[in-house]
């Protein structure tokens, strides 16, 4: 079942792809709408998990939350700049890169060690997302900067995802997601407003690009995602992810009719065999140790 939810929310995570794209808001204040829209939706849940908890409210409770909603801010703003300059797949394929890197940091915070099965996941899914990126740079060169600002916003998300592995343990998960994503919001409010930026949709568009962002990918998707970290293993999370690239070129194709090249397709087959083997491993293991 916590299968079936994490890709719903992989879904509702790669439709970020199209949101991002469908108006022309500043990427700063469509960040802020994003973010405040989203905390001030699931604020009752927040207002319930604080219910619930021992003790009066204190500020240094959601200490846990701020950083990471610094990082999430930071994801958000280079995602939907870089989103804008390239196609959806390939935006969706850098943002999802997070594999590489999320071991490590994984160790680094909590000690979690990858397991073998978990490296050669990687490995596939890897080799899936270089083989793609490699021919794409031939395709379109002219995507170099969206493809930097991309790979910038996935550095973020990863920082943010493992951030929210360490601190699983710390808080209810509204209690830890609401001011997260209100901290993320007022930094990208007064950056949006020091720079001059007009924060108010002008369009149909936008109002299109704000909703679908904040309700149907940060609501949905990134409150899932956190879940996700609270209940498996952080690489398996990080791997799962990678799916997104299909979700967003199926929703890129359907909404701006961008058709993925030949190549994206024996690519997307490599990338889902990594966290499918992982999976599979994983319910096999499982399903051992309940014989024992």
């Amino acid at each position: 079942m916590i299968l079936f939810i994490m890709m719903l929310g992989m879904a509702a995570s790669g439709a970020s792809v199209v949101f991002a794209k469908m108006g022309v808001l500043h990427p700063v204040a469509l960040a802020a709408w994003r973010l405040l829209l989203s905390g001030a939706i699931l604020f009752p849940w927040f207002l319930k998990d604080m219910k619930s908890m021992d003790g009066p409210f204190r500020l240094k409770q959601i200490l846990p939350s701020l950083l990471p909603g610094v990082f999430l801010a930071a994801h958000f703003v280079f995602f939907i700049f870089g989103a804008r300059l390239i196609p959806g797949a390939h935006a969706s394929l850098i943002t999802t890169l997070s594999p590489i890197f999320m071991p490590f940091l994984m160790f680094f915070l909590i000690r979690e060690k990858i397991t073998p099965w978990e490296i050669l996941g990687s490995i596939l899914a890897l080799s899936g997302a270089l083989f793609l990126g490699l021919k794409d740079s031939r395709y379109a060169a002219e995507y170099i900067k969206g493809d930097v600002l991309c790979f910038i916003g996935m550095l973020f998300v990863t920082l943010y995802l493992a951030l929210a592995r360490r601190n699983r343990k710390n808080s209810p998960l509204w209690f830890y997601m609401i001011p997260l994503y209100m901290t993320g919001g007022i930094i990208c409010l007064v950056i949006a407003a020091a720079a001059g930026a007009d924060l108010l949709p002008r369009s149909s568009d936008d109002w299109i690009s704000i909703l679908g962002l904040s309700v149907i990918s940060t609501v949905a998707g990134h409150s899932i995602n956190n879940f996700g970290m609270r209940k498996l293993r952080g690489q398996l999370v990080s791997l799962l992810n990678l799916t997104q690239i299909l979700f967003a070129s199926f929703f890129a194709f359907l909404v701006f009719a961008e058709t993925p090249p030949v190549y994206f397709y024996p690519a997307a087959v490599l990338i889902l065999s990594g966290p499918l083997l992982v999976i599979l491993v994983n319910g096999r293991d499982k399903g051992s140790e309940k014989k024992t």
